[in-house]
């Protein structure tokens, strides 16, 4: 691959339900992406919905935030965020039934989480400490939720990944509160790069917990990638509070083009002639061929740019470019003409190049025959 990059933000997504429980345009929806492929706790994490009633003490945990995520005073927004799901996966709960303090330890890093992800209070706290932080949220900060203002999942949402993820019915405090909930349902479609290119619908299909076959008719938007997902509110199983339904993608190998980001790389061959001679060749894009024009010396690994002529961006505006890479072929076998052809114009070239080389260097002798060894 020629590049890549690590993105996470949330856009709405249109979606339409075949399926008879729900008609379109009765739920939230939203498109979290997150470009490299992991876990469910990962690939999930971009959806905020409402709070469902979990709080965390703001009393019971006084650490310095800081200690409890690992991470140094002056880290970035993203550095906070990478290190509380790497500790809320390793203290969660559901994944530690036999340590009674893994439940006090993840209250403790989500409070950690909640506050420095925050600008304002973590601004309270490294000036006043922890009595002008809580100051400060006295103030109106409003409450545990209040911290995820940038499309990242709620500490709710993070406990309820985990419990898909690793299949917690049991015990637990996030099993409890999922008991009126219907079953988050996950589901992998696949689109070819010309849908990526101009975006399509596809029809995600699952069978409920009583067998019955589900669908539902997704418009997937231009620009999609490997590992983005797609959450849909309340389309998962039914139940008091519908489960969620969860689309992962995955963006079939194109047999010509070589994808990075919006993108599209293409090699494209040419003869000896056309390499030494110029020409004009057709190129495929993912709207039709073009002629391009291939200037005179051109040699392997030159390159070419057709502006616009890439994918679109689920995120932003406009389009990437098409890399043209070039590879000269060399003829394995030559005929006795061709090969006298060569040769002569070996010797023309050569010649020529004696003539350069003597105007930059007046009074300069020809070319020595140990130099043409060379």
């Amino acid at each position: 691959m020629w590049g890549s990059s690590l993105h996470r933000f949330v856009l709405p997504a249109l979606s339409r339900s075949v399926a008879p429980r729900r008609a379109a345009g009765q739920f939230t929806r939203h498109l979290a992406l997150d470009r490299a492929p992991r876990p469910a706790i990962a690939t999930l994490c971009g959806c905020r919905r409402p709070a469902r009633g979990f709080h965390a003490s703001r009393t019971a945990h006084k650490d310095d935030p800081y200690d409890l995520l690992g991470v140094s005073r002056d880290a970035s927004p993203a550095d906070i965020k990478r290190a509380y799901y790497a500790q809320a996966k390793k203290y969660h709960p559901d994944t530690n039934k036999n340590d009674p303090a893994a439940a006090k330890k993840f209250a403790a890093i989500t409070e950690a989480y909640e506050l420095l992800s925050d600008s304002t209070r973590r601004q309270a706290y490294d000036t006043f400490g922890r009595e002008g932080e809580q100051a400060g949220a006295a103030g109106g900060m409003g409450g545990f939720h209040q911290g995820f203002h940038q499309g990242f999942a709620s500490p709710e949402e993070l406990m309820r990944a985990f419990q898909e993820a690793f299949g917690g019915g049991g015990g637990g405090f996030a099993s409890r509160r999922r008991a009126n909930r219907g079953r988050d349902v996950t589901v992998q479609l696949t689109v070819t790069l010309e849908e990526v290119a101009h975006g399509c619908q596809k029809t995600a299909t699952w069978r409920s917990s009583s067998g019955e076959e589900r669908k539902l008719q997704v418009n997937v938007p231009a620009g999609i990638d490997s590992g983005m997902n797609m959450c849909l509110e309340d389309q998962g199983e039914p139940g008091p509070q519908p489960g969620d339904l969860y689309l992962t993608f995955v963006v079939l190998e194109h047999p010509v083009f070589e994808r990075a980001e919006q993108n599209l790389h293409v090699k494209v061959r040419l003869t000896l002639p056309e390499a030494l001679l110029g020409a004009k060749v057709v190129v495929p894009t993912l709207s039709g061929n073009v002629s391009v024009k291939v200037p005179p010396g051109t040699k392997t690994g030159d390159r070419r740019v057709i502006q616009g002529h890439g994918l679109p961006s689920a995120m932003r505006s406009g389009k990437g470019h098409q890399y043209i890479h070039f590879e000269v072929v060399m003829p394995k076998q030559l005929s006795k003409r061709a090969r006298e052809l060569i040769e002569e114009l070996a010797s023309e070239v050569r010649g020529l190049s004696d003539s350069e080389r003597s105007k930059r260097s007046p009074g300069s002798s020809a070319r020595s025959p140990s130099s043409d060894a060379l």
